[in-house]
């Protein structure tokens, strides 16, 4: 699925280029990086961070924090696009590693403190590569190592009616939710019943946009409101777990993990952000 992220996807998310700015929701907001700060463990001296992937907000967090960090990501579009969203002085404590996060054994050399990944896990085809990826973070984390990761899943009291397309239209409409809230739900829980697969637990985004691209054309959307959608572009699908299956995964990794609620914005209850601290080898390893 990593091949549908390419320049036109990348570039889709960017606010203000310039400025270095994404849009809310694809991104993470200042509220969940704070989240993500909170669930991090205590300051200490030498410590090394792994981030997965490119996520610059994430990267400039781990700076503040650690040492040293690393950063994977196998889309090189993506590596050349967000490599100096880095102040220069910050780039020299980082190391950016082009490489398949399944193979990342054989390129990061040395046991890591903390691991952060966003929206990683939606890029995975299905339930055993969840597994397998949460089996390859464990065996490069130190004993007692925290992995935190803030992920689109389907929350367990998940209402697919009070989330359809037609009832974020209204209450965008009636401004009880912002252009990002709408936007980004449109993407991700709008078209549940037409898009997304609880069999295999695929959103299938370019039937999602297609449908999106019809309304606008039959005059029920906006042009405003289809831009407000296309900010969250894929043309792939995403595996998006139910959180009853996500959750059972992690501690048969040997993952304790709490959640970290956010307050303020509708993706907070299906993009959720999750610390989770070893305290055992996975059950397969």
């Amino acid at each position: 699925m990593i091949e549908q992220w390419n320049q036109e996807t990348l570039l889709a998310r960017i606010s203000n280029i310039q400025q270095r700015q994404r849009f809310s929701g694809g991104s993470p907001n200042e509220v969940e990086i704070a989240t993500y700060a909170q669930a991090l463990p205590p300051k200490e001296e030498k410590q090394t961070a792994l981030i997965l992937g490119m996520t610059p907000e994430l990267r400039r967090l781990a700076v503040q924090h650690y040492s040293s960090i690393i950063s994977v990501d196998m889309n090189s579009q993506a590596i050349e696009l967000y490599r100096d969203w880095l102040e220069e002085t910050e780039r020299a404590c980082e190391q950016i590693i082009r490489c398949d996060w399944f193979e990342m054994k054989k390129a990061v050399k040395i046991p890591v403190d903390v691991i952060m990944a966003d929206g990683v896990f939606g890029n995975l085809p299905d339930v055993v590569a969840h597994r397998q990826l949460l089996q390859v973070i464990a065996s490069l984390l130190k004993p007692n190592g925290y992995f935190i990761t803030r992920h689109a899943l389907i929350p367990s009291d998940f209402d697919p009616a009070a989330h359809r397309a037609e009832i974020l239209l209204q209450r965008y409409r009636r401004g009880e939710i912002d252009e990002a809230e709408f936007g980004f739900g449109m993407r991700l829980v709008g078209h549940y019943e037409s898009g997304y697969d609880s069999n295999t637990y695929l959103l299938d985004n370019a039937k999602i946009f297609r449908q999106c691209q019809e309304a606008y054309q039959a005059g029920k959307i906006t042009a405003a409101e289809h831009a407000f959608i296309r900010r969250y572009y894929f043309g792939g699908k995403n595996c998006i777990l139910p959180q009853a299956i996500w959750e059972p995964l992690l501690t048969a990794t040997g993952f304790e993990f709490i959640i970290y609620s956010c307050q303020g914005k509708e993706w907070y209850k299906y993009y959720i952000i999750y610390q989770c601290r070893l305290n055992q080898l996975p059950l397969s390893l």
